[in-house]
């Protein structure tokens, strides 16, 4: 799939280089561009695509990617939230959702689908999603370091699928995926509802079990899910959050120490030498 021979050699349409692999195979890479799939992407993630691929390859013809097509959804990831949905019973009809990196727009039309007429959605993105969606729900560019929450009303459940661009390096991906968690965290911590759901994928490594436990501190269920819709190779599992618990949510700054309490001194009792 993703070399080809030398009988079909073809220039990559991104930077028109073409380069030989040490077998003889044509590779089409250059410092900036590499032909993977019949698509030019970055040197790291096509690097990362062939090795990984070598035991289950990236094919549109996988059962989850077809499926999508078939039922006219914009990607598999609508079944990931599907799955979590039927496990966790996520939505209710009247719901207010938050959908953190919502592009292309899989997460945001399943929920909107869920919470009915009465409820709505609002998904955020850096990118602009494009496919039509329910009256209910509607999406914004926006990045979710600075999401501006002040007109956003207190929320039922907070669902964020971001991941970041990925650069080939495990610890360098993890680290900057758990980044996306937390803010994911700091989100629902001022604008979750009590009882309220989260949910955030992230990239499984040394980090997930202290994420576990701060998520632990802060809602009644805490689960760590794979989907059957994500790839057999991918490392990223979903971190779900049911119950949210009450809190306080004072900023460090406004916190004040507790009064002291004014002890008084008792006098030391005559000793009695006729015993205790």
């Amino acid at each position: 799939m993703f070399r080809r021979s030398l009988l079909d050699e073809k220039m990559c349409p991104q930077c028109g280089v073409l380069h030989r692999s040490a077998a003889g195979e044509v590779l089409f890479q250059s410092t900036t561009w590499a032909w993977v799939g019949g698509l030019c992407r970055a040197p790291s993630t096509a690097w990362s695509v062939c090795r990984q691929a070598k035991q289950t390859p990236y094919t549109s013809d996988e059962y989850w990617t077809r499926k999508a097509r078939e039922d006219g959804v914009p990607a598999r990831a609508y079944y990931k939230l599907e799955e979590l949905d039927r496990r966790l019973n996520l939505f209710q009809a009247g719901d207010r959702v938050l959908d953190l990196g919502c592009w292309p727009g899989s997460w945001t039309l399943y929920a909107a689908k869920k919470v009915g007429p009465s409820g709505r959605v609002l998904g955020i993105d850096l990118k602009e999603v494009s496919i039509p969606l329910p009256s209910n729900a509607k999406t914004r560019v926006e990045d979710a370091f600075r999401f501006k929450g002040s007109n956003v009303p207190m929320l039922d459940a907070v669902i964020s699928d971001m991941a970041p661009r990925t650069m080939g390096q495990r610890s360098a991906d993890q680290g900057r995926s758990t980044e996306l968690v937390e803010v994911v965290m700091s989100i629902a911590d001022l604008k979750l509802k009590e009882g309220g759901s989260m949910i955030a994928k992230h990239f499984e490594g040394a980090s997930t079990e202290e994420l576990r436990l701060k998520m632990k501190a802060r809602y009644e269920l805490c689960r760590i899910i794979k989907t059957r819709a994500s790839r057999t190779q991918s490392c990223e599992l979903y971190l779900c959050c049911l119950g949210k618990k009450p809190m306080s949510l004072e900023a460090p700054s406004t916190w004040q120490a507790p009064p002291r309490v004014q002890r008084t001194r008792r006098k030391p009792a005559p000793r009695n030498y006729n015993g205790w």
